[in-house]
């Protein structure tokens, strides 16, 4: 066989191998732009760009709509860093579980435990590191008069910090049983038990553990100046553009930047924890159901997961979603069907519905048609 035959036997090899993709993913945009116009209330033209990324067994797709910035013609793409707010509480929960697993804490703990002293609440003395975990620690979404340390509503963590955090703790009462109540203070004191329980810092743990493992390799917390330019642009409500977040506590509930690539992998590890890597215990015990929703019967919690358990194929769906004051996340996996959908928006309005109606079709086999 001639050098040169071997190049053209080669290019049409791939060639033909390209063709089922470009069908699939333009059936698959296909579909997807329909239920936007049809199924959900979103309209393109007040979201400056979002990512749909699709994991569907062992093939991923990456679509993008409108454009990065709204005075450009960029168009996102998988590689864009956004602020995924409350999604990470879904790292922060696998990595308590990670840290009980290595013999630093015990979930059973009670929070006092890991507390100094002068910190320490003796009327909160039943609450556990699990109750932080499944948000059935009785304690509030903020901390009663966090509003009064705010000094600016689009970077609400800037001016709250730490010591604010543990003398709001210290000082609570209430008359409430515990029961699940969703809240960010929970994941914001998780962080510093987290580290008063190794001595090391949430973000060095994050890599140590999660991130390195699972080779996401544009994922972080903290926020500087020099990263500044690695996070897309988000915009609020009325089409202005906002700044990232930066935190003085609560970067455990709400702290983490990624792209749609570095989520992509996390989820496939959620997914097929058994068969690729360490972290397959503590993955699994995250996704064990813990308390039911108190407003929603078909929602359950799990650590660092919601999980809908009522659906067509009966199989639960773990999910979170997260917002900043411009950018929003969405993250929507099942396990039994080695099937998720993420998208990440540079706006603050929602598109959860959307996810969980590209997840649907996707486990509808919408693949048949192409």
């Amino acid at each position: 066989m001639t050098k040169s035959f071997k190049h053209i036997l080669v290019a049409i090899i791939v060639y033909l191998s390209i063709i089922p993709l470009s069908a699939q993913i333009t059936e698959l945009r296909s579909e997807i732009d329909k239920i936007i116009k049809y199924d959900t209330q979103l309209i393109i033209d007040d979201n400056p760009g979002f990512v749909i990324s699709i994991i569907d067994q062992d093939s991923t797709y990456h679509l993008s709509y409108g454009n990065k910035y709204s005075d450009t013609t960029s168009p996102p793409n998988e590689d864009d860093v956004y602020e995924v707010g409350s999604v990470t509480k879904s790292f922060t929960a696998l990595l308590t579980l990670v840290l009980e697993e290595r013999g630093y804490l015990n979930i059973s703990d009670p929070v006092n435990k890991h507390l100094h002293s002068n910190h320490q609440n003796p009327r909160l003395e039943d609450i556990t590191v699990h109750d932080l975990l499944a948000h059935t620690s009785g304690l509030p979404k903020h901390p009663d008069l966090f509003g009064r340390k705010m000094k600016d509503v689009h970077n609400p963590y800037k001016t709250y910090d730490k010591g604010d955090l543990l003398s709001f703790y210290a000082g609570f009462v209430t008359d409430k049983e515990p029961s699940f109540e969703y809240s960010h203070t929970n994941y914001a004191l998780l962080e510093i038990i987290i580290e008063n329980a190794t001595g090391s810092k949430l973000q060095d743990l994050m890599k140590k553990y999660i991130w390195r493992p699972m080779e996401m390799d544009d994922t972080y917390l903290n926020w500087d100046k020099e990263s500044q330019a690695y996070i897309t642009s988000g915009y609020d409500k009325a089409s202005r553009l906002t700044k990232p977040w930066e935190y003085r506590s609560f970067a455990a509930s709400e702290g983490i930047k990624t792209n749609s690539i570095d989520l992509c992998r996390f989820i496939n590890y959620n997914m097929n924890s058994e068969e690729i890597g360490s972290l397959a215990a503590s993955i699994a015990k995250s996704q064990e159901l813990q308390v039911p929703n108190s407003l929603n019967k078909s929602i359950s919690s799990a650590y660092g997961w919601q999980v809908y358990s009522r659906n067509k194929n009966g199989y639960p769906i773990y999910t979170y979603t997260g917002r900043t004051s411009g950018n929003n996340a969405f993250v929507a996996y099942i396990k039994e069907t080695k099937t998720a959908v993420i998208i990440l928006s540079n706006s603050v309005l929602g598109t959860e519905d959307l996810g969980l109606q590209v997840l649907r079709l996707v486990n509808y086999n919408w693949k048949r048609k192409v």
